[in-house]
């Protein structure tokens, strides 16, 4: 595995062959980054830390993602789609149908109309071309997050005792235009940055 000491006092987590190493100063949910190349994990991580979006989890076998939500929340998860063993097309479509609350961003070097037309189908909030500019991903990512905060916020709406039937029809409506089954929706919680 291998460990990053940042400034600020935070230590990313990189799970590499099954090595997870962690720490947090808080409970605030990670940004969970899924790519087979180290370098890239790394350098995303960077970006985002500079941008004080942090904590982030890391990790470099697309295999390990499934099990690692199954046991933690993440506030979003960054993913390549060309990587060994479970492709990101594939990872996005299972962490969607088990996860559907998890906003999922696409950063891959696949600069392709129907690639980017079919994540998006399986409900990537976004399809990033790489090289992507530090600022694109910070803007993209934010703008994920202040969506799910919102669809977050209907669905616990759906849920409180005493809802009015306006609130209820509003929460349909917005279930509907995200694509997203009133079996499937489960409270997102708002997390600051």
């Amino acid at each position: 595995g291998i460990r990053v000491k940042l400034t600020s006092g935070w230590r990313n987590r990189i799970i590499s062959r099954g090595n997870v190493m962690e720490e947090n100063r808080d409970d605030r949910l990670p940004i969970l980054l899924v790519d087979d190349e180290t370098q890239v994990l790394l350098l995303y991580s960077g970006m985002l830390r500079s941008a004080g979006i942090e904590p982030i989890v890391s990790l470099d076998d697309s295999r390990r993602v499934l099990p690692y939500l199954r046991e933690n929340r993440v506030l979003a998860m960054l993913t390549d789609v060309n990587m060994p063993f479970l492709n990101g097309r594939d990872l996005l479509a299972q962490v969607k149908q088990e996860f559907p609350e998890v906003p999922v961003l696409v950063v891959t070097g696949v600069d392709d109309i129907d690639t980017a037309v079919d994540c998006m189908r399986l409900g990537a909030s976004d399809y990033l071309v790489k090289p992507v500019e530090r600022s694109r991903l910070i803007s993209s990512l934010q703008r994920t997050l202040e969506i799910a905060s919102v669809q977050g916020s209907v669905f616990a709406a759906l849920r409180l005792p005493g809802s009015t039937a306006a609130q209820h029809r509003a929460g349909k409506l917005v279930q509907r235009a995200a694509g997203i089954g009133a079996n499937q929706a489960r409270p997102f919680p708002a997390q600051p940055l």
